[in-house]
């Protein structure tokens, strides 16, 4: 699995220009606010569309601009979970889940919602009031709907910012779990270093408008996240 971004992005005024070359594992996208990561984040998705540039996933064209290929969103292999969970709360997390497949038939689409709630471990949530979830439930719910078609590209932009130390603990061990067994590539965007210390295997750095570099981290080694930070720090000091 491999994801290759080398684009310039162009929305309301601002601009940012991003180049990385993402494998298979997790990679932290991390920098000032502002300076462009969730931006980034959707153009790979296909929610924005660069000025210029190229995306290719798995090997795959879906964004040129000389070309003018522009591949839709639902039809890059992608799942994406956001900060705040957009789920229907008039409807049950298995409803949640089994709604968003697509290209199956409707009489197979609860088995395989369930088997997703089972997978991030929220079956026993299939049935109950989505609004009475929490924040870390919602997340899980969350999680299984953007897996649920079987993404190869996995994108989580600021996903645990709202939850609480044990839910961002538990969370971050599903998501790494999941992008291995599954051979997930795997982005998130934070600002959090246990984050990065806990998931990520790649940094890439931005500073305002640009990324400024793509580095390998050890996962689980503070002081490895730490010295590859600190050259973003040293870097505007």
């Amino acid at each position: 699995m491999s994801l290759h971004v080398h684009v310039d992005i162009a929305v309301r005024g601002f601009t940012v220009h991003a180049q990385c070359d993402v494998s298979s594992g997790i990679t932290a996208f991390t920098g000032p606010s502002g300076a462009g990561k969730s931006l980034t984040l959707a153009a790979i998705a296909g929610l924005v569309r660069p000025e210029s540039g190229h995306i290719e996933i798995n090997g795959a064209c879906v964004f040129d601009g000389v070309e003018n290929v522009h591949v839709r969103s639902q039809d890059r292999g992608i799942g994406m979970v956001f900060q705040a969970p957009s789920l229907l709360d008039h409807r049950s997390p298995l409803d949640n889940v089994a709604l968003a497949i697509v290209g199956q038939k409707k009489n197979l689409r609860r088995d395989t919602a369930m088997h997703w709630l089972q997978r991030v471990g929220a079956e026993h949530l299939a049935t109950k009031n989505t609004r009475e979830l929490s924040g870390g439930e919602r997340q899980r719910i969350s999680l299984a709907r953007a897996l649920v078609n079987g993404c190869s590209v996995l994108l989580l932009d600021e996903p645990f910012t709202a939850l609480d130390r044990e839910s961002r603990f538990s969370l971050r061990q599903l998501v790494v779990e999941i992008a291995e067994s599954e051979n997930l590539t795997a982005i998130i965007v934070t600002h959090d270093v246990e984050d990065i210390v806990a998931m990520a295997t790649q940094v890439v750095l931005f500073e305002p408008g640009a990324t400024l570099g793509m580095y390998a981290v050890e996962r689980g080694n503070p002081a490895s996240a730490l010295e590859v930070l600190g050259r973003g720090e040293n870097r505007h000091a």
